[in-house]
């Protein structure tokens, strides 16, 4: 069973990176499976098991995306950083790992595919706020006087914060990435810094979420 899941996982990332690799240079609209298939080095019949179709490779696609950029501030959690220094790092790689794909990003970067790429990044931001809703996590203020806190229950800043954050990556792709990805984190953490206020503040709640993933594997802190 284990090595059955393991070559599942591997045809999946095959595909995945197939579609990256052609959306390089082919327009997505017509990027077909066959072409998909072919550059995976396996059969369409192997694709359709796994994927409902082209849109569902990008959503994967997209995921892998976000899943790196938390893979980036999960390793930086235990590098011993100040909080400033980790909310700072926490920007950082959101762009970073965007600016990785910028070849293949830029297809999206056009009025017809424009709405592909906004339903990518907000497909994260949905992510984040179901990280919000799992618990209560820490927020509430700059100093000591943090407190637990539920966050959806409360109103709907949360979904305010991540809409403001989606829509300055979105702008920042359509516009062909210029801005270095350091410089865009510099700009979007501080549009953000009227959150840090407040429970609902996207940086804690993903910190928190990778805390309690880590300790649910046994390898995170007492």
């Amino acid at each position: 069973m284990a090595t059955r899941t393991r070559q599942i996982r591997r045809t999946r990332e095959r595909v995945v990176t197939a579609l990256a690799g052609l959306l390089v240079d082919i327009p997505y609209e017509s990027i077909t499976l066959a072409q998909i298939a072919d550059a995976a080095g396996v059969a369409r019949p192997s694709i359709y098991r796994l994927f409902s179709g082209k849109d569902d490779i990008l959503a994967a696609y997209f995921a892998a995306i976000f899943t790196k950029f938390e893979a980036d501030v999960a390793a930086r959690q235990t590098a011993g950083l100040s909080a400033e220094e980790a909310e700072e790092w926490t920007y950082q790689a959101l762009f970073r790992a965007m600016a990785a794909h910028r070849d293949e990003l830029l297809n999206f970067a056009r009025r017809e595919t424009r709405a592909l790429l906004i339903d990518g990044v907000w497909r994260y931001q949905e992510r984040l706020i179901s990280y919000a809703s799992e618990s209560d996590v820490v927020g509430g203020g700059d100093d000591e006087g943090r407190v637990l806190m539920p966050l959806l229950s409360q109103d709907a800043r949360i979904v305010y914060e991540s809409a403001g954050g989606a829509a300055v990556v979105t702008e920042w792709i359509l516009q062909g990435m210029r801005i270095p990805p350091d410089e865009m984190a510099s700009i979007l953490m501080s549009a953000q810094q009227a959150f840090r206020s407040q429970a609902a503040y996207l940086p804690e709640v993903l910190a928190e979420h990778l805390r309690r993933e880590r300790q649910g594997s046994g390898s995170g802190e007492p």
